[in-house]
């Protein structure tokens, strides 16, 4: 016994060990941060799919979008160069050298192409889209297939004349045929524009070598965190912020198991020595195997089954806060979450690979049709680990029209202010700022000219915490995610989570209770990672809190029926515009530095009626990102724009949309996103950016824009021009040619609404309690059971939501017993 026991401790060191990492090597010489293998840069290598001749197109359209330009600065004082953007001269601090050695690189110097074909296209892009790429790539690599697709551009201009291949033509042919595609009379050869310009562009501005550099960064002005001067009082505060809460972090990461590298027997003893039952008898869940249906032989079936009183499939803002409730009530609660465990020691900050380990398909999730990213977390926390810690309460509005309009009264009840308070309680909700970013400044400068309003954002942070990289994690710990709060919570009390470990389905059984209901959950079936390596999860209550993109597929793929699941999918599509103020203008700072939200103007928010209108909020840029929301109109064009990043303001304009849009899987697990932005909420996305280009002249701006396609810019003589025809031109261009087709990008960071909460099976894919229509014990806790988009950062909200059904399993529960 002694021996056993010996054994676990052993296997349970070796398991924090491998959450923690906390050997991985630093990022470089400089580095104070460790961090975790698999934020450090680079990538395993992965399988291309295209030809040798298909690949040859592809690096020319690469270093078409970012050629070799050989041009000099040495000649200009201060590594000053004139440019041809705006017809203004680029200052900066800069050496000639770094300058020079910027506009010489090439996409090739950086190996993007193999990045792009292999990491990108072949792994990400959907079967249509894949093909699209490959057909298109293999049309360029003949003389034929370039004239059908380039025209006359496919012609050499001097004697001989005859069609070339497109890698043959010179640079600038091959810009000239880009250009025609973004804006192609073909909606898919702009779709393809797009999807190549984002790849190829992101992959080059954050792309880091084994010692997280980019040697493109000092060029454009972009320092990370543990570089810059400020570090040493940043690094102070975090180290004194994670010595008094060892405790606090040892006590969760005791209890975090990585599915996915643990073997069988580790997980059956760390499990056990948790306080779970853990057997190998599968054969009796054979018959709530997806209602006895499997994609797997009942001979073959095998793994472990874990017993528990509550299973929650994800760990983010609503599946963390009703593990906590119902742990700390004394059930045990057993936490699945597909993602990986990040520890904030272990965070170097780079965007590249943090967001390649932190979010679905490294950011690049988007609609079927290309025309909105979509932000979604994939790690331990879930949304709460890598957002801009904005921490609205639900708007009264909307507390009025889902009470109201969807009959769901318990929204203008006591028991759901209780619940904000709470919440906002655990989080150190507060709305004060000490010290503001540069882009929030512009924000509220230009408010105050304009006599727009101007509030604090209230923030899941201390007053001056000023952070510009919480959208990778938080090292110091100070923004409270689910990790620092309610993930603790629970393991505190009777909780255990598994990481790298994906729900592939819900444990159903026929219902033989009074509840009407045909069907009876009893748990959860998961793989641990991508191997063959089964977990079932016996419950008596299940929470499915996947998000509102993976919720719907999970519901469906356990066999529910009901019309609403993975309907009225709401986004909050968001556009940005952005502004340009050279460095000795005010106010100082660089983009990418400080408090990612602070201020909010709801000028365009109709706050005072219905809230469908859209907030002006500040987001988080980094150079990949920027790169991506940017116009391409040129190779020079786009590193000229590219220099002037760290200066350049961006806003957003947030819509609360009043339209729709579905979510489902296809049969290999892809998901199958469409999403049409609906007439009014374009008007509504349109009149919020219009403002938000007012608000940026106003504060000062030198030259404003959008991010459509066309790139135009927009360079006032003075500031009078804000009040003049001048201004108004431009605006009414602005709103004439924002929602052509794919002609301007638009991002989502909050998916909401795709399992509606109401009050019939009809309307609605769940009851107001949470509770599934179709089977007992089956409850959903995410965004997804919004009635409406909510129009505001929605965590605030998803998290109350989640403490009101969390007491409604809790009644479940204790009316089973």
């Amino acid at each position: 016994m002694l021996q056993q026991i010996e054994r676990i401790g052993l296997e349970m060191e070796k398991q924090k060990a491998s959450n923690k990492s906390l050997t991985a090597p630093s990022i470089s010489a400089d580095s104070e941060y460790r961090c975790h293998p698999a934020l450090r840069g680079g990538q395993p290598p992965l399988p291309n799919k295209f030809t040798a001749s298909q690949m040859e197109s592809l690096t020319a359209i690469c270093n078409t979008f970012v050629p070799s330009l050989h041009m000099s600065a040495s000649a200009a004082p201060n590594g000053t160069l004139s440019t041809g953007f705006g017809q203004k001269e680029i200052r900066k601090k800069s050496s000639c050298d770094e300058i020079e050695s910027f506009y010489r690189l090439s996409a090739s110097d950086l190996e993007v192409p193999a990045q792009v074909a292999a990491g990108m296209l072949c792994a990400w892009t959907k079967p249509m889209q894949f093909f699209l790429v490959s057909l298109v790539l293999w049309l360029l690599a003949t003389r034929l297939g370039t004239f059908i697709l380039c025209g006359r551009a496919s012609m050499r201009r001097k004697a001989p004349y005859y069609l070339e291949r497109f890698a043959m033509l010179p640079c600038a042919q091959r810009e000239k045929v880009l250009q025609s595609w973004s804006k192609s009379v073909f909606w898919r050869l702009q779709m393809l524009f797009k999807l190549l310009k984002c790849y190829i562009l992101f992959a080059f501005y954050s792309k880091v070598d084994k010692n997280g550099h980019n040697p493109s960064w000092a060029a454009i002005g972009y320092t990370l965190p543990h570089l810059r001067a400020d570090h040493d009082r940043q690094h102070k505060f975090s180290t004194h912020l994670q010595h008094q809460n060892v405790h606090h972090f040892d006590q969760l990461h005791n209890k975090i198991i990585n599915a996915n590298t643990a073997t069988e027997e580790m997980l059956q003893m760390l499990l056990h020595s948790a306080g779970f039952s853990v057997s190998e008898d599968v054969s009796r869940l054979w018959k709530h195997w997806i209602n006895g249906k499997s994609f797997v032989d009942q001979e073959k079936l095998q793994g472990i089954v874990i017993r528990c009183d509550v299973v929650v499939v994800g760990s983010g803002c609503g599946g963390s806060v009703i593990a906590a409730l119902l742990a700390q009530e004394g059930y045990k609660v057993v936490i699945v979450e597909k993602g990986d465990n990040y520890n904030r020691q272990d965070l170097p900050l780079l965007e590249g690979p943090s967001m390649g380990a932190m979010y679905e398909q490294s950011g690049a999730l988007t609609t079927e049709d290309g025309g909105v990213i979509l932000l979604a977390a994939s790690t331990l926390g879930g949304g709460s680990e890598i957002n801009w810690s904005a921490s609205f309460r639900t708007p009264p509005h909307v507390l009025q029209e889902w009470s109201q309009k969807y009959q769901l009264k318990q929204f203008e009840s006591t028991e759901y202010q209780m619940a904000m308070d709470k919440v906002c309680q655990r989080l150190g909700v507060q709305n004060k700022v000490q010290h503001e970013s540069f882009q929030n400044a512009v924000l509220r400068k230009g408010c105050e000219n304009l006599g727009y309003d101007c509030h604090n954002i209230p923030r899941n942070t201390s007053s001056d915490h000023y952070c510009g990289w919480c959208c990778f994690g938080c090292p110091s710990g100070q923004k409270q995610s689910t990790t620092e709060t309610w993930l603790h919570d629970a393991v505190a009390a009777n909780a255990v989570i598994l990481t790298g470990c994906k729900a592939e389905a819900a444990l159903l059984s026929p219902n033989k209770g009074p509840s009407g209901k045909a069907r009876q959950a009893k748990g959860v079936v998961a793989r641990a990672g991508r191997s063959s390596k089964m977990i079932f999860i016996e419950s008596r209550a299940t929470v499915v809190a996947c998000g509102s993109l993976f919720t719907p597929p999970l519901l469906k793929k356990s066999g529910l029926k009901n019309a609403n699941i993975g309907r009225n999918l709401h986004l909050h599509p968001v556009q940005l515009v952005w502004g340009y103020f050279p460095e000795e203008l005010e106010p100082k700072g660089k983009s990418y530095e400080g408090g990612i939200m602070t201020a909010v103007s709801r000028i365009a928010a109709d706050w005072d009626k219905s809230g469908y209108g859209a907030l002006l909020e500040t987001p988080s840029v980094h150079p990949g990102v920027f790169a991506v929301a940017t116009p391409w109109c040129s190779g020079l064009d786009f590193k000229e724009r590219m220099r002037r990043f760290p200066r350049i303001a961006h806003l957003i304009s947030l819509t609360r949309d009043c339209g729709g849009g579905t979510v489902d899987a296809s049969s290999d697990g892809k998901l199958i996103i469409n999403y049409t932005i609906s007439e009014k909420d374009k008007e509504s996305s349109t009149q919020g950016a219009v403002h938000g280009l007012k608000l940026l002249l106003a504060a000062g701006a030198e030259m404003i824009g959008t991010a459509n396609i066309d790139g135009e810019i927009f360079i006032p003589k003075d500031q009078s021009d804000c009040i003049t025809d001048q201004i108004d031109h431009y605006l009414k261009r602005v709103r004439g040619g924002m929602f052509k087709k794919l002609s301007t990008p638009l991002m989502s960071a909050h998916q909401m609404g795709s399992c509606r909460m109401g009050v019939d099976a009809k309307t609605s894919a769940v009851d107001p309690g949470g509770e599934t229509w179709e089977a007992n014990g089956l409850f959903v806790g995410d965004a997804s059971v919004f009635p409406s988009a909510v129009g505001v950062n929605p965590m605030i909200t998803v998290q109350s939501v989640a403490l009101c059904i969390g007491q409604s399993v809790l009644r479940f529960l204790q009316k089973d017993i």
